[in-house]
């Protein structure tokens, strides 16, 4: 069993939990006292914990010393364009058992689903609630920062950042993941940007060119966009891991 504590409630271990974790250890996991937990803080740390009182209002338990992990030797971050609800939860889900570091959404020309800014707020706190159920269904002590953006230009810093951002697109001229990864060894930042349904626009991968992407292509299958962005991230955590 896992719960999740933030990091402003260690000092240095957690003395107490948020209500809605209290709730599902007791009422959905059945914690009994003397029943071992694990706690998450999202940011790295984890502390093995042991339940001294259970009732339907209360629960009480003494931690272990804290330990912290070190972050992956390879940042990944994931920028998928907004899809329909059920598939954009899967993706932050699994994206988040792949361990990426940031999922930032954005609305793409060609997006089916659409949300303003407040509409993405709104989004981002299911998908964070998403996101904090697969670390502690999985064990991943680093939750993935969760950042929507109206449109494609929001990403520009986040993309620019990157030692190499991945343009995944159906349309030009392309080259193999593959390829591009072998090229860039050294590469321990990398950004992947998948589109819609429709694909990515001209104009929109144009600016992603122009911010330093690198063009290519999943393959010779038409991918569902969760389905691609999947696809990728495994790909990229491969093949980082297996170079020194």
């Amino acid at each position: 069993m896992r719960a999740f504590c933030p990091p402003d409630g260690w000092d240095p271990v957690p003395a107490d939990l948020p209500e809605e974790e209290r709730r599902h250890l007791v009422q959905v996991q059945r914690l009994r006292p003397g029943d071992r937990f694990e706690i998450l803080d999202g940011a790295g740390r984890r502390t093995e914990a042991t339940a001294t009182a259970v009732d339907r209002r209360r629960l009480a338990f003494r931690c272990g010393p804290p330990r912290t992990e070190p972050g992956p030797t390879t940042v990944i971050d994931l920028l998928p364009a907004l899809i329909r609800e059920q598939p954009m939860d899967g993706l932050v889900q699994k994206a988040t058992e792949l361990g990426v570091r940031a999922i930032r959404p954005f609305v793409a020309a060609r997006s089916v689903a659409r949300a303003d800014a407040r509409g993405l707020a709104a989004k981002a706190d299911r998908w964070r609630r998403v996101a904090v159920a697969a670390i502690k269904q999985c064990g991943n002590p680093w939750l993935p920062e969760i950042a929507p953006v109206p449109g494609l230009d929001g990403l520009a810093p986040a993309a620019r950042a990157c030692d190499l951002l991945l343009v995944c697109t159906l349309e030009g001229a392309r080259r193999p993941l593959a390829s591009l990864l072998a090229d860039h060894p050294a590469a321990r930042h990398v950004g992947i940007l998948i589109g819609p349904e429709g694909d990515l626009d001209p104009d929109e991968v144009a600016r992603a060119v122009a911010w330093g992407g690198r063009v290519t292509d999943l393959g010779p299958l038409v991918l569902r966009t969760d389905t691609a962005a999947l696809f990728a991230v495994s790909v990229v955590a491969h093949d980082r891991r297996s170079r020194p």
